[in-house]
């Protein structure tokens, strides 16, 4: 779970991402910033978008398709980042 989201429930004391936490950037954790911005990601983003094109560069297309289920790609990415 992204930690903007956990902490809105009081579930984790801070909503930053703790990656850019440990860069001094203090970046909420936030579904945009995990697809298309963290930079502890940047190899695995580089990856989605060459299988996904300039659709994988659009955090609304990332998240919702005809059939309102996940690209493969984007469980690819998930799944590689944890």
């Amino acid at each position: 779970a992204l930690n903007y989201h956990l902490h809105r429930i009081a579930k984790t004391n801070s909503p930053n991402c703790p990656h850019c936490d440990i860069m001094g950037q203090q970046t909420k954790e936030t579904v945009k910033h995990y697809l298309l911005e963290c930079p502890a990601y940047r190899k695995e983003r580089f990856n989605l978008r060459r299988k996904m094109g300039w659709e994988g560069s659009s955090l609304q297309h990332l998240l919702s398709n005809e059939k309102s289920i996940p690209e493969p790609e984007v469980l690819q990415f998930i799944g590689s980042t944890k």
